[in-house]
């Protein structure tokens, strides 16, 4: 069977396959659907064993083919804009100096090779973030500096003041980014089960926040910040339909008396009130009472709350 040769082409086509697979880089892919993957019938392997560079072997490959961060390991990046990181180089454990893995990534600044680039949430589990170029390196800090360049990122971009532009890319890193991560630590943290109802369908519950991104102190997409909830619970919530209080005790607005008694009304919402959520995760309880009582604050300050049609 004919060896891959790297190309251009070659790494938009894995490109393009794998946001179709991801639904558009919203689904994760496994650690074993990326080790095992093929393209034109051969395999290509997409992440390394152990390493956060990915590199292929061969005359032709004179560039990293991919990169991988993770949430808390050893290859953690930082945003520094929106669309642009970064990545640190990989380093030897005993000395700390720059590996040989580093020489790879540091050519793909000089041909300008798109590099795939991906997002560990959690251990196995693995978040599409896009192509990116490396637009620097900096051997003396051991960094490397990488932008999207499927959404346009260049260093020209980059030093323009465009407001509109940047508004542009922070959604769509939310998109691909944020908001996948968020789900992937949120909802297994709660057992793939709704924290009002105990739902165990993955499929069919959201992470909501309980504080919102506004709330710059307390509003950190981060684990003490989520509830894993199915959906009609966490619309009850965002609209405060439902409280929960710092305890994590659930309320029902006085609202809800107004509607028209059902049996499904009962089901749904009623059934729950004055009954507890789901634990917190071990080592979280304080994190998220904080986060819950200042919104069960607004809750109690609801004077009206939206129970229209949309």
């Amino acid at each position: 069977m004919r060896r891959l040769e790297d190309s251009e082409e070659l790494r938009w086509q894995v490109f393009t396959d794998l946001r179709a697979r991801s639904r558009e880089m919203t689904a994760p892919f496994s650690r074993e659907e990326l080790l095992n993957y093929s393209i034109h019938g051969e395999r290509l392997p997409l992440i390394d064993y152990s390493r956060g560079i990915r590199n292929v072997d061969g005359r032709t490959w004179h560039d990293s083919l991919a990169i991988v961060t993770s949430e808390r390991g050893r290859y953690h990046d930082r945003s520094i804009a929106p669309g642009v990181w970064i990545y640190p180089y990989e380093t030897l454990s005993k000395t700390g100096e720059a590996g040989s893995s580093n020489a790879k990534l540091e050519h793909a600044r000089g041909s300008g090779a798109h590099v795939l680039y991906f997002y560990s949430p959690r251990k196995n589990v693995y978040l599409l973030v896009g192509l990116v170029n490396v637009i620097e390196y900096d051997r003396e800090n051991l960094e490397f500096t990488v932008a999207l360049a499927d959404l346009g990122i260049t260093p020209a971009t980059l030093s323009e003041d465009d407001a509109d532009l940047r508004r542009w890319v922070r959604r769509e890193v939310d998109a691909r980014l944020h908001q996948p991560r968020f789900r992937q630590i949120v909802i297994p943290a709660y057992k793939n089960m709704c924290t009002v109802c105990s739902l165990p369908v993955p499929s069919l519950l959201e992470a909501a926040h309980i504080r919102p991104d506004m709330d710059l102190d307390w509003g950190r997409p981060d684990l003490e910040n989520g509830l894993a909830l199915c959906r009609n619970h966490h619309r009850a919530y965002d609209r405060h339909l439902l409280g929960i209080d710092g305890d994590g005790v659930i309320h029902m607005h006085d609202a809800v008396s107004t509607l028209e008694p059902s049996s499904r009304l009962d089901a749904e919402l009623l059934a729950f009130s004055g009954k507890h959520i789901a634990p917190a995760p071990r080592g979280l309880d304080a994190r998220r009472q904080v986060r819950l009582d200042l919104t069960y604050q607004e809750f109690l300050g609801a004077t009206h709350v939206d129970l229209s049609v949309g």
